[in-house]
């Protein structure tokens, strides 16, 4: 089951931990992954992408074309 930006964030206040330093610690810049959680990246491709399955908010693709 994928998470909301919601959930994530509950997760991050659960475990004590930032925004900034879950970025800094998978290496992801602040202002992207901000975006993804503001909804502004949609995650269809790239780095968006990339940090919304980090993140949970989507599955991991089975295969790559």
């Amino acid at each position: 089951m994928t998470k909301s930006a919601n959930q994530v964030k509950a997760d991050w206040r659960a475990r004590g931990i930032t925004m900034a330093g879950w970025a800094r610690q998978n290496g992801y810049s602040v202002s992207a992954v901000n975006a993804v959680l503001r909804g502004q990246h949609k995650g269809y491709r790239g780095k968006s992408h990339e940090i919304m399955v980090a993140l949970g908010m989507k599955k991991k693709p089975k295969c790559r074309f």
